[in-house]
């Protein structure tokens, strides 16, 4: 078996604090503010001088999550590949999360 490799950065721990979102009702949508104003330009920059081709992350298998995730343009591999993914590069304490990526 062969595989790709690309230079990527996975980005972590980046999630929803249901307290956070119950407690400040009205911030809703500080995650992607976090997203686009902070996280893109730095991977984007990342991208141009060091040659970063992908951004991951491994997702909760929440369906609301995931399509939280698809709206910053992340997507998902077809399930053959996740798997095959998930046997080379997923964390062991991610037991159900979902491989997604975003190219830059």
């Amino acid at each position: 078996m062969s595989f790709d490799t690309l230079p990527g950065v996975e980005l972590a721990d980046f999630a929803i604090n249901q307290t956070y979102i119950k407690n400040h009702k009205k911030l809703k949508g500080v995650g992607f503010v976090i997203y686009r104003t902070f996280i893109l330009p730095l991977v984007n920059e990342a991208a141009k001088t060091i040659g970063i081709k992908i951004l991951y992350l491994f997702a909760l298998p929440y369906d609301e999550l995931i399509a939280r995730y698809e709206a910053y343009g992340f997507a998902r591999l077809e399930d053959r590949f996740e798997k095959e993914l998930h046997k080379r590069i997923k964390p062991f304490y991610d037991d159900d999360c979902k491989f997604m990526f975003r190219m830059i």
